[in-house]
């Protein structure tokens, strides 16, 4: 009797042992697959929480193409309309000495905007860190001193105010001209003279506060026309006041696009260029 009482209770402390393996075992191994777990979301918090970074911090000369590469895919989700960004920008430099007066601006500041049948994007230079889509990119407050250079509203026009005086198309009261070797129709259209004509697939219109500035303004912008990409089904390119005022165009699927530009004519065409 007193062996058998030994042997049941070898037998079971064997047993008790196994068990204690067995478990340590298994916690071992959740421990293991947990650590795994949180190591994977470790590292995709990591990837989200750079991006998120990239978003919020300062952007400038160094950084300005990776932020427009993350937030391509963002606008992506948002609308059915394809999206093209800018893959080349001029510099903050270079965009500070543009026109009569001198900024000082030290970064770029983005605003953009989706919905299923358009997207805009705004891009900014500025004096301050902005976060993207930062309300104080709307309702600018005072020593901001923003520059918008860079405006493209797709699928839907969302910026036609931009243009104060719309353009009349050429009619029976238009004359044919001949400028450089240049074909255009040439006609009142207030505040002053416009000029047509068709290159490629652009319609192009000057307009000149009188004849003689139409036409000087004509020759000035000649050789930037051949520039263009053609790449597309129909377009527009409105110019005035020495400067590029709009470039508006039908891809060859069916969408529109307007780019409302602030730049040097050169910028404006390399802008244009690099969205394709």
């Amino acid at each position: 009797m007193k062996r058998l009482f030994i042997a049941l209770l070898i037998l079971t402390i064997f047993l008790s042992g196994c068990r204690s393996i067995n478990n340590a075992n298994i916690h071992s191994k959740d421990s293991s697959l947990n650590n795994k777990v949180k190591a994977g979301i470790s590292s995709t918090s990591k990837i989200h929480s750079k991006k998120a970074d990239l978003q919020k911090s300062k952007i400038d000369d160094s950084n300005i193409y990776d932020v427009l590469k993350t937030i391509k895919p963002q606008i992506q989700k948002a609308t059915n309309v394809p999206v093209i960004l800018p893959t080349y920008v001029p510099t903050i430099e270079t965009l500070n000495f543009l026109g009569s007066s001198v900024r000082n601006n030290k970064y770029y500041a983005i605003k953009y905007e989706a919905n299923k049948d358009y997207y805009f994007i705004a891009i900014d230079t500025i004096n301050a860190i902005i976060p993207i889509n930062d309300e104080r990119l709307t309702y600018v407050p005072v020593g901001l001193d923003p520059l918008t250079f860079f405006l493209l509203s797709a699928g839907e026009n969302k910026f036609k105010d931009e243009i104060k005086y719309p353009i009349i198309k050429p009619n029976k009261t238009f004359k044919k001209v001949v400028i450089d070797g240049v074909e255009f129709l040439t006609g009142e259209n207030f505040p002053g003279q416009l000029a047509y004509t068709k290159y490629n697939n652009w319609d192009i219109y000057i307009r000149g506060y009188d004849n003689n500035d139409m036409i000087k303004e004509v020759k000035s912008y000649l050789s930037y026309f051949r520039l263009f990409k053609s790449d597309i089904k129909e377009g527009e390119i409105f110019i005035e006041n020495n400067s590029f005022q709009y470039i508006k165009w039908t891809s060859k699927t069916g969408y529109n696009y307007w780019l409302y530009p602030h730049a040097c004519n050169m910028d404006v065409v390399k802008m244009f260029n690099s969205l394709f």
